[in-house]
């Protein structure tokens, strides 16, 4: 699978990206979820291609665009969210601010039709993302010998 991916190029890179962002987004830190990140996560290691902002952005994008939804809901037209969805709503954006993508998942049990949006808009971000060559990989790690990594 590695080869396939790094023989691939800038393409091998948005079809990953398109697949774990999709698999991230789709059910807001459940089982799904944590495959795609285990994915992610296990091929980061393996080279310079995988890189984790197709699961940053799986993870971010749902919260924060229910938040902005609910946070701009009845400003330019007729209200769609009640009171109570829309302080929901920021609770959502807050926690997708910090990288919490269950603060959707409210809103995905009243319209599960929001699924679907939200897998499109995690591709839409990551592709994004990829033709901006835009890069988040795990340099925060220390070596055995307590050193940071070398960061170009």
């Amino acid at each position: 699978m590695i080869d396939l991916f790094t023989q691939a190029g800038d393409a091998g890179r948005g079809v990953y990206s398109m697949v774990i962002a999709a698999g991230t987004a789709f059910d807001l830190g459940g089982p799904i979820n944590k495959a795609a990140g285990s994915v992610a996560l296990g091929l980061n290691g393996m080279g310079e291609g995988f890189d984790l902002i197709a699961r940053e952005l799986g993870i971010v994008i749902p919260p924060i665009g229910v938040g902005l939804a609910a946070l701009l809901d009845g400003r330019f037209r007729k209200p769609v969210f009640s009171a109570e969805e829309q302080t929901i709503g920021k609770t959502s954006l807050m926690l997708g601010m910090i990288g919490i993508s269950e603060g959707a998942i409210p809103f995905i049990l009243k319209n599960p039709k929001m699924i679907p949006i939200m897998i499109l808009g995690s591709i839409i971000g990551t592709q994004l993302a990829v033709v901006l060559d835009v890069w988040q990989s795990l340099h925060y790690q220390l070596y055995g010998d307590g050193s940071y990594p070398q960061i170009l």
